[in-house]
């Protein structure tokens, strides 16, 4: 009885925000062929069209590399600080602990593929998953714990490391509340 009107209400929900969803879809398709370049016949006839088609894509690929020069400059994008000249030392640690898994997210290609999508569109949407990694390494350890001089011994170590990753999603696989003014505001939203 309480599963069919869960069942319920969520069809009705997604019949509701797949209303204004199709509406949407026919926009996003017609924005999409003309940064592709694809134009109905009657506004492509003459070689100056051509030109413009050509000229209107190149003028939104390159301003998204100046959005993403402005936002994730050649050198390394954000700094640390510390407190006293011992934070300091510490902070850089931190700085490089983030650049690296910054890097290993590919945050700046995925966010790449997230600055084109709002260009195209004039919206997009991405998610923000955590990551779960196992990450090993050999650490050097006295033989005998608090004499080293006995010897020493590698030992090998394994942690689970988390850090959020950086994922664009497709504009086509996703509902929302055709009435939110912004994610807060939303009943709900499906996602393909």
């Amino acid at each position: 009885m309480q599963l069919e009107k869960i069942q319920t209400y969520l069809v009705k929900e997604f019949n509701r925000m797949d209303e204004d969803y199709r509406i949407r879809v026919v926009q996003w398709n017609k924005w999409y062929r003309q940064f592709r370049g694809r134009f109905e016949n009657e506004h492509v006839k003459g070689l100056r069209a051509r030109v413009f088609i050509n000229a209107t894509k190149q003028a939104v690929t390159s301003s998204v590399a100046s959005v993403m020069e402005i936002l994730f400059p050649s050198d390394q994008f954000f700094d640390t600080m510390g407190r006293t000249a011992d934070d300091q030392s510490k902070s850089t640690k931190v700085k490089e602990v983030l650049q690296y898994y910054t890097d290993k997210a590919m945050f700046s290609t995925q966010f790449e593929t997230y600055v084109l999508q709002a260009a195209i569109y004039g919206t997009t949407v991405a998610m923000v998953p955590l990551i779960q990694e196992m990450v090993r390494w050999v650490s050097v350890q006295p033989r005998i714990p608090m004499m080293p001089m006995f010897g020493m011994v590698q030992k090998l170590e394994e942690a689970l490391v988390k850090y959020p990753g950086f994922v664009t999603r497709d504009l086509y696989d996703l509902w929302v509340d055709p009435h939110a003014l912004d994610i807060k505001d939303a009943s709900g939203l499906f996602l393909r």
